[in-house]
């Protein structure tokens, strides 16, 4: 006999004489029956289901669950339907299904915040299907992009998915996509009616599914969208939401799908900054008056580029623009009337609050400055809660440059909201500039401003265009590293017109051939010309980026400040020349 068993048949029949021993009655217990114990709690789960699609079914996508308690993980079948058991898990819930749909990534969410219980079996079912619309209901539900909030998704975080809450969220959204596009959107939730999704692009899903084949949205402009929707909730614009619905009807750029029309602000370098509407459905740029009309046109052979020529009332224009993977473009302006050629930035309308300009800012200033001519200048923002403005600045004609010197002439300055959703920067009651924000997809805000928004030509006027970014380190890359962009340039050689430009939007490559960590260096190849040069990093700011004066197969390659853009995929480059000399502006567009 094992000595364990031994024990424990001691101890049981120790257990017997002392419960026979005890008082409370005289029956005699033996001959009694058993008794029956009470039948188990059933094990609490949860259980969600629904159907992936975008029209069409996402098919053998991997689905991840996060809720409030517990998580899961399955994959899609053919028809896009997918289950998940989590046992313990309780509501609310978030879903990201990541996949392929007619070949084209596609990443989606969805939320479910209520559900069906059985007391029998201690099972809540919940459904949460995950199409387009969804995605954009979770960005105004939020006010972030639900690839963030899924990132970050806790019990904590869970509170604000509220039955209310996603009620109020999906007729706002609905009720504006209506009203841009046209479409019956009569669903009476897409986060929990029937979906049935098409298979292929020859079969035919139910009414719901229909609904996403009429609305078109492209998976590769949902980001986009999804941002603009977000960025609009975060700030209370009520406008910004229609504004985003409405980018749903006008389609996306052909050969370019995740650049969505809608309307987008022009900030030209001399400062001149206005709304544009851009329509692919109709392939037309207009004011947003719908006057000034221009036909846009694409080359297949040069995705993510597009041009609009024509006469807009009262010039003829011709208009090249390239658009970066970012959200933000570039394009040149070639005023044929005049004579006369400028480049601008071009990026999505969006509204903000003052509190999210606070913290410090590294930022560039060029154009005319009246009686000096045409100047690069350079520095930090402060920007408080309060709106109060502090500047500090860098003498770009020094080398190396100084310790950045208080502006003392910016005493005073401060931030006020304005009705567009940006901001002026005023001093003593007068407005010294103004400047819009633009939060890209990955959450990097930027700051595009101006001190001539009205376009002013007058050699008294100020001329000056701003890009402000967060105040950040630039990591090195790795070696081998190559970026695609564009590079549309504004030069200005001595004595020439204002506004001269003699260089055409130009298509390059850059391979990283060497990295020094030690002294932030990289020296890397440009591929159109072969043309090798070495770049100091983080100099003299964070962020901020020096090639110096060199030579390359007997060439002498120009000296250069670089002012990387950071999350909007923009590199800005200027030379350090007194302005009496060539003067560069050059924007690099980083494309797909």
């Amino acid at each position: 006999m094992k000595f364990n068993s031994f024990a424990k048949t001691i101890a049981g029949a120790a257990v017997a004489l002392l419960v026979a021993g005890c008082g409370g009655g005289s029956g005699d217990v033996i001959g009694a029956a058993p008794q029956t114990p009470p039948p188990a709690a059933p094990v609490a789960s949860l259980q969600l289901s629904g159907t992936a699609a975008t029209g069409l079914a996402l098919a053998s996508a991997a689905v991840q669950v996060k809720c409030a308690t517990g998580d899961g993980t399955a994959t899609t079948l053919a028809s896009g339907v997918y289950e998940v058991t989590i046992v313990g898990g309780t509501l609310p819930c978030m879903i990201r299904v990541t996949g392929t749909v007619d070949g084209t990534p596609v990443t989606m969410h969805s939320v479910t915040e209520a559900g069906t219980a059985d007391a029998a079996t201690g099972r809540t079912s919940a459904v949460a299907n995950v199409t387009p619309l969804t995605e954009i209901v979770i960005a105004q539900l939020t006010g972030a992009v639900p690839s963030a909030l899924f990132a970050s998704f806790s019990q904590g975080s869970a509170a604000v998915i509220t039955s209310e809450k996603l009620a109020a969220a999906t007729t706002a959204v609905l009720t504006a996509l209506e009203t841009a596009t046209g479409v019956d959107v009569t669903i009476a939730d897409p986060f929990k009616a029937p979906l049935v999704a098409a298979t292929s692009p020859t079969a035919t899903g139910n009414a719901h599914d229909q609904l996403l084949d009429a609305l078109d949205i492209k998976p590769q402009a949902l980001p986009q969208l999804a941002n603009q929707v977000a960025t609009a909730a975060a700030s209370g614009s009520t406008a910004g939401l229609q504004d985003a619905m409405a980018a749903v009807d006008a389609g996306t750029l052909p050969g370019c799908p995740a650049m969505p029309g809608g309307k987008y602000r022009v900030l030209e370098y001399f400062g001149a900054s206005y709304v544009r509407n851009l329509d692919f459905k109709t392939m037309t740029i207009s004011r947003p008056d719908g006057t000034g009309t221009l036909p846009i046109t694409v080359d297949a052979a040069k995705p993510c580029e597009f041009k609009a020529a024509g006469n807009n009332g009262t010039t003829d224009l011709q208009l090249d623009f390239v658009m970066g993977t970012a959200g933000v473009g570039a394009f040149r302006i070639q005023n044929i009337t005049a004579g006369r050629s400028n480049i601008a930035y071009l990026f999505p309308v969006q509204s903000h609050t003052l509190s999210e300009l606070v913290g410090e800012w590294t930022f560039h200033q060029g154009g005319f400055m009246p009686g000096e001519g045409f100047r690069h200048m350079a520095g930090k923002a402060g920007i408080a809660a309060n709106g109060a403005v502090s500047i500090c600045d860098f003498d770009l004609l020094s080398n190396p440059w100084s310790t950045c010197t208080p502006d003392t002439d910016a005493a005073g300055l401060a931030a006020a909201a304005r009705t567009d959703g940006g901001f002026n920067l005023t001093q003593g009651g007068a407005v010294g500039a103004s400047v819009w924000g633009y939060r890209a997809p990955n959450g990097t805000l930027t700051l595009f401003g101006t001190t001539n928004e009205a376009g002013s030509t007058a050699g008294t006027d100020e001329q000056t265009t701003l890009v402000l970014s967060k105040f950040s380190t630039q990591p090195l890359p790795a070696v081998g590293n190559v970026t695609n962009y564009w590079d549309v340039a504004l030069v200005r050689q001595a004595g020439a017109g204002v506004g001269q430009n003699i260089t055409s939007v130009v298509a390059d490559t850059t391979t990283v051939l060497s990295v020094d960590a030690a002294a932030s260096t990289v020296v890397s190849r440009r591929g159109s010309d072969s043309r090798e040069a070495s770049v100091k990093y983080n100099v003299p700011l964070p962020g901020l980026r020096h090639r110096p004066a060199q030579t390359f197969n007997g060439s002498p390659v120009s000296e250069v400040y670089q002012f990387p853009i950071q999350g909007a995929g923009i590199v800005l480059s200027v030379n350090t020349v007194p302005a009496a000399s060539t003067h560069i502006y050059n924007v690099s567009v980083v494309r797909p």
